[in-house]
């Protein structure tokens, strides 16, 4: 869990909750709103649950499950609803996290984004792979993207830029 330390964090160390969970049926945008309280609900579950955690994981599909509906009304956005409870739910129980959306894409197919989402709401990396979709780069606000070098532990300074 964090080194030879059984539960407790190791000097220096980051400590990781691995998230597994039912794969969800989400066909309307009901079913989507509330996938995203329990993803948002489990996020709090994990840090109730150990403190020291700095990360929690949530599988591929968390969101969205393994239905492959691609219809335009239960794709997320970056500005939606999803990704704004999930930089809540971060905030309120300061942890970083990361997520798994099918995000709409004007284009085609939707994007497969994982998305890492700080304790400060900073969208910190954004990468799409499978149903087709291209890759994209860095989905954040900033002109020059941070990726994740360290986790909440490390200082601000720990963050490096990517081109």
């Amino acid at each position: 869990m964090s080194g030879l330390g059984g539960l407790n964090k190791s000097p220096g160390g980051v400590v990781l909750g691995l998230v597994q969970l039912q794969l969800p049926v989400v066909r309307t945008p009901q079913d989507l709103a509330a996938q995203t309280q329990r993803v948002c609900d489990m996020v709090g579950k994990a840090r109730r649950n150990n403190g020291a955690m700095d990360l929690v994981v949530f599988p591929e599909y968390a969101l969205h499950g393994l239905s492959m509906d691609t219809s335009p009304q239960i794709m997320c956005r970056l500005d939606g609803p999803e990704v704004a409870a999930f930089k809540a739910a971060c905030i309120e129980h300061t942890i970083w996290g990361c997520f798994s959306i099918m995000e709409f894409n004007p284009a085609g197919n939707p994007y497969n984004s994982g998305l890492i989402i700080d304790d400060q709401v900073r969208v910190t990396d954004g990468t799409s792979c499978g149903l087709a979709a291209p890759t994209r780069g860095y989905i954040g606000p900033e002109a020059n993207p941070l990726v994740p070098d360290a986790l909440p532990s490390a200082p601000a300074s720990a963050l490096k830029k990517v081109a």
